[in-house]
């Protein structure tokens, strides 16, 4: 049977901003265990949602950045159609996304002889370009993706990070590896680094964003190069903006605008100078100067006459010239231990209050053990359930829809299993106030 209660007290580098109220506030880490020998993982994913535009970043209206939103639905009968018009807000957005009981239910349906002991956010699926699902197990191969997706698709197109689960027949079941996807009338194929086709392999393959590689943590050429290639499309999980509340469940972040372009596409060069410490400049005339200063303050921003250090801005006559700090959020890893064990990790905060740095991440889970680490899902999206228990939710209340969950499945019966096959370990909660035993 599944083991839980393991609690451990260790000191991760969780990071608060200054705000009083969010200092107030935990932040948490609960960690799977996993043999893959009896518990797998699997995907489920929301297939109305295949091959739709998601979420569009960056959008601006002359020098006015425009808040995140979506412009498609589900019909009546289920059908993704373009709604001809910009929906704002978490809530409005996920209209017609299904709750975890739904992808548990529908799975389930599909695979009656398994058990789902665990399942975790998958969010960014469908949501954000280049993350992708392979499902090899259906009576139908798919590559789940959005619509912008096919273009990088091909032996000559992007490299994907990503968690392998291969058929039962094959050696080592669980990896973490670079693969190749391509689609076309024939169907999907999945091919290896190597150029080798592995279609015929592979039952699972789902993207992240590499954290750790071969035992190194990801640093920040490694971030730029990924950001480069479009592996970071909210670029809120890497940078700390200030943010102003748009209406309610709508917010736009102050500063963001300055790393995109006019044409709705990531400044690659604004970005670069970011990681490097320079300056950024955004257009922030959309917004009284009070309500800039008052935000900026929130995220521990000081106003200086010239920036020169991270958490340093200067405000004049509408522009804002900061140098950034970077990004705190919850986040779902996914990590391969050299023993082959697999470890998920959940972190629970508040998007760009509480949580830790993507290198802060990948920190956390090389202590834990991991050779290999993904990032699978950041923010609001970040939940974990164990043995029917949420013991990790949505730290920002409404986020109960999921185009995508992770699931972990058995096809022992629990007088098979062992009590190592799946555990659960939780970590004491961190406050603020504990950072000064951390350093």
């Amino acid at each position: 049977m599944p083991v839980s209660g393991v609690l451990r007290a260790t000191m991760f580098p969780f990071e608060w901003v200054e705000e009083a109220r969010q200092r107030n506030e935990p932040c948490s880490l609960c960690v799977l265990e996993v043999d893959p020998a009896a518990v797998l993982p699997a995907v489920s994913v929301q297939g109305s949602w295949n091959k739709c535009n998601g979420i569009i970043r960056g959008c601006k209206e002359g020098r006015t950045l425009i808040e995140d939103h979506v412009c498609e639905g589900l019909d009546p009968f289920g059908r993704l159609v373009n709604l001809g018009k910009r929906i704002f807000g978490s809530s409005a957005m996920r209209a017609g996304v299904w709750t975890a009981e739904q992808h548990l239910r529908v799975y389930l349906q599909s695979h009656p002889t398994q058990q789902i002991l665990a399942w975790v956010g998958n969010g960014n699926l469908l949501n954000n370009p280049h993350f992708v699902t392979f499902d090899g197990a259906s009576k139908q191969r798919v590559l789940y993706r959005m619509a912008s997706e096919s273009q990088h698709l091909g032996r000559n197109g992007r490299i994907y990070s990503c968690l392998v689960v291969r058929k039962p027949e094959r050696g080592a079941r669980v990896s973490i590896e670079d693969l190749f996807f391509e689609d076309d009338e024939r169907g999907p194929e999945v091919y290896a680094a190597d150029g080798h086709c592995i279609t015929d392999e592979v039952e699972f393959a789902t993207y992240g964003q590499a954290l750790v590689k071969d035992g190194r943590s990801i640093e920040d050429a490694d971030l730029l190069r990924m950001i480069e290639v479009g592996e970071f499309y909210d670029l809120r999980h890497v940078f700390l903006f200030g943010r102003v509340e748009a209406g309610e469940d709508r917010r736009i972040d102050v500063g963001l605008a300055g790393l995109w372009n006019e044409h709705g596409h990531i400044d690659t060069d604004a970005v670069e100078t970011a990681l490097r410490g320079g300056r950024t400049v955004a257009d922030v005339r959309q917004f009284p100067p009070d309500l800039v200063r008052h935000a900026m303050a929130a995220k521990g921003y000081q106003e200086v006459f010239d920036p020169r250090a991270p958490g340093e801005y200067a405000l004049s006559d509408g522009a804002l010239s900061l140098v950034l700090k970077r990004g705190i959020y919850p986040h779902n890893m996914i990590g391969i231990r050299e023993d082959g064990r697999v470890i998920v990790a959940a972190v629970r905060g508040l998007s760009n209050r509480i949580g830790v740095t993507l290198q802060g991440g990948a920190e956390i889970m090389k202590s834990l053990g991991a050779r290999e680490a993904l990032l699978v899902d950041n923010g609001g999206d970040v939940v974990l359930s164990f043995d029917g228990d949420v013991v990790v939710r949505s730290s920002e209340g409404q986020h109960d829809k999921l185009r995508s969950i992770i699931v972990f499945r058995t096809v022992l019966s629990p007088g098979q299993m062992h009590c190592f096959d799946l555990r659960l370990v939780r970590y004491l909660k961190q406050y603020a106030s504990d950072q000064t035993v951390r350093r």
